[in-house]
């Protein structure tokens, strides 16, 4: 009787830590997953700009096939030049900016940080007018963009097409 009891104490101990266990396991297991979700957003985010990286666009093509895309490619004008003249920390500051006025435009889910300074937007959602309503609002807000109390004159050249992706081939020939 006695190693009964002994054993229904301990069993009783067991259930009762086996229960805070399973809470504190669980509240990690929550704070692993938010962080996962900050690792994972992170890694397909552009860390100086913010706009989704090439990443990024590699696990969203698949979900522009067969769907009408507005597509720009965006190249900020004489880059090198004003890394060169003006510092990086300017160089940067214009891309960022760049960044922001584009995301501001075209709504974050389309932009794309492409390279060093080259901004790719895939649109499927706009029509052809609405779209290029947006290209000639991103012409207009991008013309000076501020640095630190100045202003830099920054020009982009664009290259802009429409079409339908069914594949990859389609995708990289838009």
């Amino acid at each position: 009787v006695i190693g009964i009891v002994v054993d229904m104490m301990f069993v009783c101990e067991l259930k009762r830590h086996e229960g805070r266990y399973y809470g504190e396991i669980a509240e990690l297991t929550e704070e692993l997953r938010e962080e996962n979700e900050k690792l994972q957003k992170l890694s397909l985010t552009d860390a100086l700009t913010g706009a989704k990286n090439p990443l990024a666009l590699r696990g969203d093509v698949d979900g522009y096939f067969g769907r009408e895309l507005n597509v720009v490619m965006i190249d900020v004008n004489d880059f090198k030049l004003i890394n060169d003249t003006l510092g990086h920390a300017h160089g940067d500051a214009i891309l960022k900016n760049t960044a922001e006025i584009l995301m501001k435009v075209f709504g974050a889910e389309c932009c794309y940080r492409y390279g060093g300074d080259e901004f790719l937007i895939i649109d499927c959602e706009s029509s052809r007018a609405e779209f290029e309503s947006k290209l000639a609002k991103f012409g207009g807000e991008k013309e000076v963009i501020g640095y630190d109390g100045g202003e830099t004159d920054v020009r982009c050249s664009s290259g802009y097409a429409v079409g339908v992706a069914e594949n990859g081939d389609d995708f990289r020939a838009l």
